[in-house]
């Protein structure tokens, strides 16, 4: 009901369209709340699709993401993988330009590459992220990104006890490109 008052009062939607992102981030900023001293091995990569619904007041669209990353957790390398659905809201500022905001839930995977303790693990969590996207041509654009992803990561094989669980945080910029199809 509260979503039919929402829609009557905005009037039809302008646009609906569905999209592919590609970016490339930065290292990403690594906290663990137990391994000591983790560290960034590299950089961020990210897939975005999504489907956005255009409204007089912005846009709003459901997006599904596979992002991931290289790592060092207690001397060994490691590489997290993260996979999420999150709502996105951009509200446009003028011509092309717009500034967004997300938020998401996420399941994230993580592998240790090397022959140390097994910290290979899984866990869910959540992200959020904010940014700004200019659409140079009708079918493309470019965004620039801050995400932040949290996660409590439960590793059965690491040794310490039956299940051994951390919590890990990693931020990044990004600067990507969107198809719009």
């Amino acid at each position: 009901m509260l979503i039919m008052a929402v829609l009557a009062t905005t009037g039809s939607a302008a646009s609906a369209e569905t999209y592919i992102g590609v970016a490339v981030g930065t290292a990403p900023s690594i906290s663990n709340d137990t391994i000591p001293n983790p560290r960034n091995d590299g950089r961020s990569g990210r897939l975005v699709l999504g489907q956005a619904f255009g409204f007089r007041f912005g846009t709003i669209a459901i997006e599904a993401e596979a992002n991931r990353f290289d790592m060092v957790l207690n001397g060994f390398p490691s590489s997290s993988t993260m996979l999420g659905v999150d709502a996105k809201y951009s509200f446009p500022l003028s011509d092309g330009f717009s500034v967004f905001g997300k938020l998401g839930l996420a399941r994230t995977w993580l592998s240790e590459d090397g022959d140390g303790p097994n910290y290979d693990g899984a866990g869910n969590g959540w992200y959020f992220g904010l940014g700004a996207e200019y659409r140079i041509i009708p079918l493309v654009s470019v965004f620039v990104d801050y995400e932040r992803q949290s996660a409590t990561i439960s590793a059965p094989n690491a040794g310490a006890g039956d299940n051994f669980e951390f919590g890990q945080a990693a931020g990044m910029f990004s600067l990507g490109v969107t198809f719009h199809l």
